[in-house]
Formats: C-alpha cells, sequence, structure tokens
C-alpha cells in the first residue's frame, strides 16, 4: 500500500495536486498494520467516514448510516419547531415543509458536512 501511495503523490506532485493531511484510511484487511506515510507524516486510520452522503465502516453494513441519517432527520425537525407550532402554516403546507426538509434529509442526504464528519 505504502508503494501505491508514493506513486499517487509523484503523480499528484507532477499535476500540481498534493495529498493533505486530511486524508484517512480505512482498513478492512487486519494481516497489514504498517503505517502509510505522506511527504514523511503518517495517514490517519479511522474506522468509518462518509462518502457521497453515505457512512461506511469496518463492520459494514447499514447501521451506521441509517442512525446517522436519522440522526440529520431528527436535527432537521427540531429546527422547524417554530413552523410546526405556527397557527398561521395551513396543514397542507406544513406537510410539504416537513417531506421538502426532513424527509428528504432522511431519505436523500448527500455530504454537506465538513470533511471528516
Amino acid at each position: 500500500m505504502q508503494e501505491r501511495t508514493n506513486k499517487l503523490s509523484d503523480v499528484a506532485k507532477c499535476t500540481g495536486l498534493k495529498i493533505t493531511m486530511k486524508t484517512k484510511i480505512m482498513r478492512l484487511d487486519k494481516k497489514c498494520h504498517n503505517r502509510i506515510l505522506v511527504n514523511n507524516k503518517t495517514i490517519d486510520e479511522v474506522d468509518k467516514f462518509v462518502y457521497l452522503g453515505a457512512t461506511l465502516s469496518k463492520p459494514g453494513g447499514a447501521e451506521a448510516d441509517i442512525d446517522r441519517r436519522f440522526s440529520l432527520a431528527r436535527e432537521a425537525f427540531v429546527k422547524l419547531d417554530p413552523v410546526w407550532r405556527s397557527t398561521a402554516i395551513s396543514s397542507n403546507t406544513m406537510l410539504r415543509v416537513f417531506n421538502s426538509n426532513v424527509f428528504n434529509v432522511l431519505m436523500f442526504y448527500y455530504s454537506t458536512q465538513k470533511p471528516g464528519e
């Protein structure tokens, strides 16, 4: 893996790109425990990360992703509390707000989070 990382770093330098220390790795193979270095700095290893809005984790499965989506939808729902308490907004409008701001977050949340979150 270190050889491939070195090649990637070299090609990146030739094209004007660089690998930052925001780069993380997640190993699924427990056979190899060697550190991976870029510019003599160790790349951090993580147990899970978000890619294109989906949470990927070492154990696999969808539990981490589902938990994250529920949490984000719950947060969106709570932020809209003034809307839910309003008597000036019709039930039909509230349902449309719910579908566009809570349900869509639950079902189709794409990564707008800061890297590493």
